[in-house]
C-alpha cells in the first residue's frame, strides 16, 4: 500500500513502499534512510546500490554532496556534534545535533565534499570570503563572547563589542560575530585633520587610551578608518598663516599643544608665521579671531593698552607707544587704543594744546610738568605724543580782518571771580594761549534773526495780520552765524540810532549810523518793538535800529462830528527826530519811549477826535484840512504852523496829509456821495460852457489866419512864376548858341582821334611782327643748341665707353700675359712652327696648303713661282 509523501524536518519523505527495492546512489550523492523500527535516520553516501528493506524509508532522496571551493564558505544550521574530528552518536546510532545553532564550514575544514546529516540545513549557500583592500575595513559586532586570536594580541570579545577588521586581508566569518557594514577609509591629505570623540574607552590609532567623551585631533597623512567606538565630529583643514594673518586661540582645558607649550584652560595666545606656516585647530582649542597685521608707516603711530611682556602675559593698566615703520599683531589681552594715528603735522600758524596725564619731564627741553598741567607746542613741527601726554586739541591761528573779531575766555580764575571774557579785534592773526578758549556768545532768537537779516539788507522783521487781527511775524530763513565765537557785527543804517547795554558793567551806549557795531562780550542790542499796520497795532515791527527820519507813517482813525457823523480818516504824518548828538541825555531820550510810533499816533488821534467832535459834518467836509491842521499844530506870530513836538523823545511831526475820508455809516456815505456828485456836475457844466466859448473864439481866429495865409501864398506864387519865365528865356538863347559850338568841336576831335588811332594801330602791327620774328629766332636757336649739346654728350659717352673697353682689354691682356709668363709665351710661339716643320720633314714636304674643297683655288703661276723659287 502506497502512502502520500510528507514533509518533515529531515527533508522530503518519499511515498512508502512495503516491498524491497534497490536504489542506486550516484557519485558525490547521498541519501537519508529512516529505520522505522528504531526511529533513527542514517545516511548513505554513493556511489553504491542501496537495498531498501521493508522497515526502512527513504527520507531524503539522492542529493549532491556540498562542495566548498577554496576561499569560500557556507553556514550550516543544526550542525552535527564532533569530538576530535569524529561524529558523536546516540546509543541508538543516530548522530547528535546542536539544534538552532549555526556552523561555518570552509574549504580548509572540509576540503572534500560532504553531505548534510539528518536535521542539518543550509542556512547560507556557498559564498566567497570577503577580501579587503588596504583602505577598507569591516565593522563587526560580537554576538557571543569569544577569544579573538586573529590579531597579534589575543583579545577577549564580549557580547555587544564592536570592532574593526582592517585590510588588506581576507575575512573569514565567525559565528560569534556579524558584519555591520563595510567601511572605506577617509583619505587624509597633508595639512588636514579630523576631530574625533570616543564613545567608550578605546585605544586610538596612536596607541593612546581615550576615555569616554574625550576628543582629540587626528592629523596623520594617509588612510583613516573610523573606529566603531570613535565618532567624527568635524573635519578641520589647516589654517594657512601668512605675514598678514594670524590665529587667536583659546584653550578649552589644560593641555600641551603641538608646539610643546603648556596651556591652561581659558588662556589665549597667538599663532603667526614665525611659529608655523600652517596650523590645524586642536580639539582643546577654539578660534577666537583671525587678526590682521597692524602696519605702521613712517608717519604713523599707535598706542597699545595692556601690552604683553616677554612671556606673553598682558600688563594690565599699562600703555605702550609704537612708532612706524613696523608691523605687528595685537596679542591676546592687548588693545589697540583709538586706532592708527598719523603723526601730528603742526604748521607755522598752528599749535598743539597738551595736557600731562601724570608728572612728566620733557627730555628735549628739560621742563617738568605736573599732572593736569597744560601747555602749548607751537609749529612747525612733526609731533608724536608720549603716553604721559594727552593732545587736548590742535589750534590754528585766526586771521582777523579790520572789522572782524573773536570772543576769548581765560579759564584761569581767582577765588570769587568769574571767568574773564574779552574781544580780540583785527587786523591781526591771533593764536589762543594755553589758558584761553573760544567763547560762544548767545543772542535772543529775534536779535539773532535781525542780525542775520541785517547782513541781507533788511532792518526789521515783517509781519502779517489775519482777518481776526492776529499778528504773525514772517520769519524767513535769514543767514545764521555758523561760529558763535565770532564777534557779532551789526551795520547801523544811515541816520539811525542803535542802543547797546553792557550787563556786566551796567551801562549803555548809543551808536549813530552809518556805523559798523562790534559787540563786546557782555553787550546786548536793544530790541525795539514798534506799532504798525493801518490802523496802528502794537508789536507789529521788530528792529534794532531806530531811524531818525524824516519819514512818513500812515494811520487810520475813526472820528465823530458834532452831528454824530462817523468817519474814517486816513492820515499820513511826516516825522523826524531832532537831537544834539553831543548831548548824552538827549541821545538817551530817544529810547525813553518804548513805541514812539504808537505813542505819536495815539496823541495825534486824540487831538483830531477832539477837534472834529466840535464841528458839524458839512463844516468838516468843506474845511477838513484846516480842522485837522489846527488840531495838531500851533501857530507862531506870523500865523505859520509849528511842528507838533513830543518832548519825551524829541519827536517832531512836521506835516499831516489827509489821504482819504470815508464815512463809517452807509447813509452818511450815500449823502456824501450825492453832494459830491452834484458838485462834480455843476463844475462839469461850467467847464463845458467855458470850453465851448473858447473853442468858438479859437475857430474864428483860425479862419482869419487861414485867409491871410492864402493871400500871402498867391503873392509868393506870382513872384516865383516871373523868375521862372526869365530863366526859361535865358536858357533858350544859351541852348541855341552852345549847340553849334559843341558840334564843331566834336567833329574836329573825332577826326583827330581817328587819325591818331590809325597811326597807333600801324605802330602796333610793326611791333607785333618784330616780336613774333624775334620769338621764332629764339626758338630755332634754342632747338639747335639742344641738338648740339645732345650730340656732344653722345660722342663724349661713346668715346668714354670705347676708352674704357680698350683699357679693359689692355688690362686683361696684361693680366693674361703676366699669368702665363714670358717663357710660356715664347714656347707657345715656337710650338706652332716647330710642329709644322717636324710634320713637313716627316712627310718630305717643304710646305702645304689646306683647303675645304668647296672653293676653287687659282694655281696659275704657281709652278712658275715654284720654279723661280727653286732657281
Amino acid at each position: 500500500m502506497r502512502k502520500l509523501k510528507q514533509e518533515t524536518n529531515l527533508g522530503t519523505t518519499l511515498p512508502e513502499d512495503d516491498g524491497i527495492s534497490v536504489v542506486k546512489i550516484g557519485h558525490n550523492q547521498y541519501m537519508h534512510i529512516l529505520d522505522k523500527n528504531s526511529n533513527t535516520t542514517r545516511i548513505e553516501i554513493g556511489p553504491t546500490s542501496f537495498i531498501k528493506q521493508q522497515n526502512e524509508q527513504i527520507v531524503r532522496s539522492s542529493q549532491e554532496l556540498i562542495k566548498i571551493p577554496p576561499n569560500n564558505y557556507c553556514i550550516i544550521k543544526n550542525p552535527v556534534v564532533k569530538e576530535n574530528g569524529k561524529l558523536l552518536t546516540s546509543e541508538y546510532g543516530e548522530v547528535k545535533v546542536r539544534f538552532e545553532d549555526l556552523e561555518i564550514r570552509t574549504s580548509a575544514d572540509y576540503p572534500e565534499p560532504f553531505p548534510l546529516y539528518p536535521y542539518e540545513e543550509i542556512h547560507q549557500n556557498v559564498q566567497p570570503f570577503t577580501f579587503l583592500r588596504d583602505n577598507e575595513a569591516l565593522h563587526l559586532y560580537a554576538e557571543r563572547p569569544f577569544l579573538d586570536t586573529r590579531f597579534e594580541k589575543e583579545l577577549e570579545r564580549f557580547i555587544g563589542d564592536e570592532y574593526l577588521f582592517k585590510g588588506p586581508g581576507t575575512y573569514i566569518p565567525r559565528i560569534e560575530e556579524k558584519i555591520v557594514k563595510k567601511q572605506t577609509a577617509t583619505v587624509m591629505p597633508q595639512n588636514f585633520g579630523v576631530l574625533l570623540q570616543a564613545s567608550r574607552k578605546v585605544l586610538d590609532a596612536n596607541g593612546v587610551v581615550r576615555l569616554p567623551g574625550e576628543s582629540w585631533l587626528y592629523v596623520k597623512t594617509g588612510y583613516f578608518i573610523e573606529d566603531p567606538d570613535i565618532t567624527i565630529n568635524d573635519y578641520r583643514p589647516a589654517e594657512v598663516l601668512d605675514e598678514f594673518t594670524a590665529l587667536h586661540l583659546r584653550a578649552l582645558i589644560d593641555f600641551t599643544d603641538i608646539y610643546g607649550n603648556k596651556r591652561r584652560a581659558g588662556s589665549e595666545w597667538l599663532i603667526d608665521r614665525s611659529i608655523s606656516d600652517t596650523h590645524i585647530v586642536d580639539a582643546n582649542e577654539s578660534v577666537v579671531d583671525r587678526p590682521k597685521v597692524i602696519i605702521l608707516a613712517n608717519n604713523q603711530y599707535c598706542i597699545i593698552r595692556n601690552p604683553c611682556d616677554k612671556d606673553g602675559n598682558p600688563q594690565f593698566g599699562k600703555q605702550e607707544l609704537r612708532r612706524g615703520e613696523t608691523r605687528f599683531f595685537v596679542q591676546p589681552g592687548e588693545e589697540l587704543f583709538d586706532g592708527i594715528k598719523n603723526i601730528l603735522v603742526v604748521n607755522e600758524d598752528e599749535a598743539l594744546l597738551l595736557r600731562a596725564n601724570k608728572n612728566y619731564k620733557d627730555p628735549k627741553t628739560g621742563t617738568s610738568y605736573s599732572a593736569g598741567q597744560t601747555w602749548m607746542l607751537k609749529g612747525p613741527i612733526d609731533y608724536i605724543p608720549e603716553i604721559e601726554i594727552q593732545v587736548v586739541e590742535k589750534r590754528k591761528a585766526y586771521p582777523l580782518a579790520e572789522n572782524e573779531g573773536i570772543y576769548v575766555r581765560d579759564v584761569r580764575t581767582k577765588e570769587g571771580e568769574t571767568l574773564e571774557v574779552r574781544l580780540v579785534k583785527g587786523p591781526q592773526t591771533y593764536l589762543l594761549k594755553e589758558t584761553e578758549q573760544l567763547w560762544e556768545k548767545l543772542l535772543q532768537p529775534d536779535t539773532e534773526r535781525l542780525i542775520g537779516l541785517n547782513s541781507s539788507g533788511i532792518d526789521y522783521i515783517p509781519t502779517t495780520v489775519d482777518d481776526k487781527g492776529n499778528v504773525e511775524y514772517v520769519y524767513k530763513e535769514p543767514p545764521v552765524r555758523k561760529n558763535k565765537y565770532q564777534a557779532v557785527c551789526y551795520k547801523a543804517p544811515h541816520n539811525s540810532a542803535v542802543q547797546l547795554y553792557d550787563y556786566k558793567n551796567k551801562r549803555s551806549r548809543i551808536v549813530f549810523g552809518p556805523e559798523l557795531i562790534m559787540l563786546e562780550p557782555y553787550e546786548e542790542l536793544t530790541l525795539i518793538t514798534l506799532s504798525g499796520g493801518q490802523p496802528k497795532k502794537e508789536a507789529q515791527i521788530k528792529t534794532l535800529a531806530l531811524l531818525l527820519g524824516p519819514d512818513f507813517m500812515t494811520d487810520i482813525i475813526q472820528v465823530e462830528t458834532s452831528d454824530h457823523a462817523k468817519l474814517y480818516l486816513r492820515l499820513s504824518y511826516r516825522w523826524t527826530f531832532k537831537i544834539d548828538r553831543e548831548n548824552e541825555q538827549e541821545c538817551r531820550d530817544l529810547f525813553s519811549v518804548r513805541d514812539f510810533v504808537g505813542d505819536a499816533c495815539k496823541r495825534i488821534s486824540s487831538r483830531i477826535r477832539g477837534a472834529v467832535s466840535a464841528v458839524s459834518f458839512d463844516n468838516f467836509h468843506k474845511n477838513s484840512t484846516g480842522v485837522i491842521q489846527n488840531a495838531i499844530h500851533k501857530r507862531d506870530e506870523n500865523n505859520n504852523f509849528l511842528p507838533f513836538h513830543i518832548q519825551a523823545n524829541n519827536l517832531y511831526i512836521t506835516q499831516v496829509d489827509i489821504q482819504s475820508i470815508d464815512p463809517v455809516e452807509e447813509e452818511t456815505r450815500k449823502s456824501l456821495q450825492k453832494s459830491v456828485n452834484m458838485a462834480f456836475e455843476i463844475q462839469t457844466r461850467s467847464q463845458e460852457a467855458a470850453a465851448q466859448h473858447q473853442a468858438l473864439r479859437l475857430q474864428q481866429e483860425a479862419d482869419g489866419m487861414l485867409q491871410r495865409l492864402e493871400i500871402q501864398s498867391e503873392i509868393q506864387n506870382e513872384k516865383v512864376n516871373k523868375n521862372f519865365l526869365e530863366l526859361k528865356a535865358e536858357n533858350s538863347s544859351v541852348q541855341s548858341t552852345g549847340l553849334a559850338i559843341a558840334n564843331a568841336k566834336a567833329r574836329s576831335e573825332a577826326d583827330q582821334i581817328k587819325a591818331q588811332t590809325e597811326v597807333d594801330q600801324a605802330q602796333f602791327q610793326v611791333d607785333s611782327q618784330h616780336i613774333r620774328e624775334q620769338a621764332e629766332l629764339e626758338i630755332v636757336k634754342m632747338r639747335n643748341d639742344d641738338e648740339i649739346k645732345v650730340l656732344e654728350d653722345m660722342l663724349e659717352l661713346e668715346i668714354s665707353s670705347k676708352k674704357k673697353l680698350s683699357e679693359i682689354e689692355i688690362n686683361q691682356f696684361k693680366k693674361t700675359v703676366e699669368a702665363i709668363g714670358p717663357e710660356t709665351m715664347v714656347q707657345m710661339a715656337r710650338a706652332g712652327p716647330e710642329t709644322q716643320a717636324k710634320l713637313l720633314k716627316g712627310l718630305g714636304l717643304q710646305g702645304y696648303m689646306i683647303v675645304d674643297g668647296k672653293h676653287s683655288l687659282n694655281l696659275m703661276g704657281a709652278a712658275h713661282g715654284m720654279l723661280g723659287s727653286s732657281q
